[in-house]
């Protein structure tokens, strides 16, 4: 539960430092997530600026946009996905909503686990896809599952955090435009690459304060 909390503080240094690039990715991730379908793309496209942000690379639109088009048709699959898997265990839950009978109810805790399951997997997904040497969209969400498995506690705070953060966006609905997508991302982000630290698997993080390699591809 601290490593997790730990995770979001450093998320919110990362997010304050890089201020407005942020927000603008943020509306941009809105935008090409409107056709439903697209959405998985343009999550890999936002995780794919966030991951380079946090080592320490200047990484903006023309970024987004040609992860966006490389993870396109493997997006499409994932959107494919989410509507069997998560279709499925909605219709359940919602059909057997009032049956109170011991194996419904032991059904309906499968049900809501694998939603919570699914959720951080796709979660982890992309973050781990970045720091493979041959990245698979099955070897990555192979890679979240173990991830799941092996930081349960770590995982669970993990969600209830980002269910705070959906309950407010509930309330605030202005806010998925400009910020929430920003904080799902650089808490991804950075729990993927806190695990990987922690595991000896890759190399310490720049500190969020430390200025960003300058490259042409600016959105500010």
């Amino acid at each position: 539960m601290i490593d997790a909390l730990r995770v979001w503080w450093r998320a919110f240094r990362h997010y304050n430092h890089y201020g407005y690039r942020y927000i603008w990715l943020n509306v941009a991730w809105i935008t090409f997530s409107l056709p439903i379908v697209t959405a998985p793309a343009a999550w890999a496209a936002f995780v794919t600026v966030s991951h380079a942000l946090y080592n320490g690379q200047l990484a903006g639109f023309d970024e987004f946009r040609e992860a966006f088009k490389q993870h396109f048709k493997r997006g499409l699959l994932m959107a494919l996905l989410n509507v069997v898997v998560i279709g499925l265990n909605v219709v359940n839950l919602s059909s057997y909503s009032a049956n109170t009978e011991p194996l419904v109810n032991f059904a309906r805790a499968v049900w809501i686990v694998t939603l919570g399951v699914w959720f951080m997997a796709q979660i982890y997904l992309y973050p781990l896809w970045l720091e493979m040497e041959q990245p698979t969209l099955w070897g990555a969400f192979r890679n979240a599952l173990v991830m799941i498995a092996l930081n349960p506690f770590f995982t669970l705070t993990m969600l209830a955090l980002y269910l705070v953060v959906f309950t407010v966006g509930y309330f605030f609905v202005a806010l998925w435009i400009l910020i929430i997508g920003g904080v799902m991302v650089t808490t991804a982000t950075g729990a993927v690459l806190d695990r990987l630290v922690q595991a000896g698997a890759r190399a310490p993080l720049p500190d969020p304060s430390t200025p960003p390699e300058v490259t042409d591809m600016d959105i500010t």
